[in-house]
């Protein structure tokens, strides 16, 4: 179960509010995943042998060596499309671009979301051009500055053992500081499968932990020496039981390839509202 190009892998799920506020028709609503903008440029390797596993395995050095990334994406939850369209990034994810087929697009400059046109119905936009990314570059940005990861052992869920870390970040980090992660690494590959996690956007970090999730990674393709995944899965999770119920969201990427952005990738459209973070 969850095997993909050889590689192990366990599933996740999108936190439970933010289906209900994309679209009203999604039969399962899941609450939205923490945004969280990238240090400017990645911290020194970490002792932990956790994070040098997988950071040796998911080539890091490779990845920041790339001028930039642009793939085309398509997220669907509860059976609808959410977003179609290209996303583009610099490497440490705190710059990012998506546009949507539609040619609706957001532009995150490393501190504020920009949405073009100016009227452009673009729901959550700034949770977009952070959080998916930010899913994508995670195994790069587990020793970013603010960020922590306490080894917690080797562990099994769903019938296969991983060894296991909690990510949490310091007072001001990103959108949502206090939400956490529960890493998930092959125990022989070191790759990283999954991580679960809290939501604590408009609410306490108790409410948060009652409903936790998960995103597990698959359909890995090696491009330029680094393993990329191609498809992510979103599924319920808690501590006793793992992933559990049933798939609630998807991502899939496609023409995915290292490029060097344009110079006017990341910055603000002429036309363009600004979206700032939560408070």
């Amino acid at each position: 179960m969850f095997k993909s190009n050889a590689i192990r892998l366990i599933t996740t799920v999108l936190a439970a509010g933010f289906l209900s506020s994309v679209s009203a028709q999604t039969s399962k609503p899941a609450s939205k995943p923490a945004s969280r903008a990238a240090a400017s440029k990645p911290a020194s390797a970490s002792s932990s042998s956790l994070l040098k596993g997988i950071e040796s395995a998911h080539n890091k050095a490779g990845w920041y060596a790339q001028p930039g990334v642009k793939a085309n994406v398509v997220i669907e939850f509860g059976g609808n499309v959410i977003l179609d369209g290209t996303m583009t990034m610099a490497p440490h994810a705190s710059l990012t671009r998506i546009e949507k087929s539609s040619g609706d697009t957001v532009v995150y400059d490393g501190n504020m979301a920009w949405v073009s046109p100016e009227d452009a119905e673009f729901p959550r936009a700034r949770f977009h051009a952070l959080t998916w990314p930010y899913f994508l570059a995670a195994p790069f940005k587990l020793d970013d500055s603010g960020a922590t990861v306490a080894e917690t052992g080797v562990k099994t869920m769903n019938g296969n053992t991983y060894a296991t870390g909690r990510l949490t970040f310091d007072e001001g980090v990103g959108d949502a500081p206090d939400d956490w992660y529960i890493l998930y690494a092959d125990s022989e590959s070191h790759v990283l499968e999954a991580m679960a996690y809290i939501v604590t956007f408009g609410k306490d970090t108790a409410e948060a932990e009652k409903d936790p999730h998960a995103i597990t990674y698959e359909n890995y393709e090696t491009i330029d020496g680094i393993p990329v995944p191609m498809t992510w899965q979103f599924w319920n999770w808690n501590r006793e039981q793992g992933i559990h119920g049933d798939r609630i969201g998807r991502v899939e990427l496609s023409n995915f390839q290292f490029t060097a952005p344009s110079a006017e990738a990341f910055q603000k459209p002429a036309d363009a509202r600004s979206e700032h973070a939560p408070k």
